[in-house]
């Protein structure tokens, strides 16, 4: 069987197999690929920029007044969320954060915080939460643990009860 596995393989690589997508000659674009940060953000972007913070701006005031009534929000910031590297446990660390902040997902102290936030990066773990939320239109944590990750992740040594079963105890 593992000898046909083979051949059949190395038929479809050595024997002309052609495919439809390949490398092409082409032309290298004359301006730079990198802008100059001095130049700012591209049109488009300062644009969906602008809309983005009346939204967040509302849910930072929010936020703010629920945190202290004392606040003066006449004069916001931009406020960014970086998720670390670090495989799962960044990923689950920055679920717990991303929940924390949620005003849709919790209700403590930081519940809010998230809506009144412009950006979010991430890095290995964080890019992999990011890349999820992303994907599936930004449902709550909550939502993302039910619906996917706790049978996606129910055979591993992530939760804590599953440490003897992932190793076969």
């Amino acid at each position: 069987m593992i000898i046909l596995l083979a051949i059949a393989l190395l038929s479809g690589v050595l024997g002309g197999y052609t495919s439809k997508y390949g490398p092409v000659v082409g032309k290298c674009p004359m301006t730079p690929l990198v802008r100059n940060a001095s130049q700012g953000v591209a049109h488009l972007e300062n644009a969906h920029l602008y809309g983005r913070k009346e939204k967040t701006d509302k849910a930072l005031v929010a936020w703010l007044k629920k945190t202290n009534p004392a606040f003066n929000t006449t004069k916001l910031p931009t406020v960014a969320l970086a998720h670390s590297g670090g495989g799962y446990r960044a990923m689950l660390v920055g679920a717990g954060l991303v929940k924390g902040f949620d005003g849709r997902d919790s209700d403590v102290s930081t519940s809010g915080l998230l809506q009144g936030m412009t950006y979010q990066v991430g890095l290995s773990g964080g890019a992999w939460l990011l890349s999820g939320l992303t994907a599936n239109n930004y449902p709550t944590i909550s939502s993302i643990v039910e619906d996917r990750w706790k049978e996606a992740l129910s055979d591993t040594a992530l939760i804590p009860g599953n440490v003897f079963k992932a190793i076969g105890i």
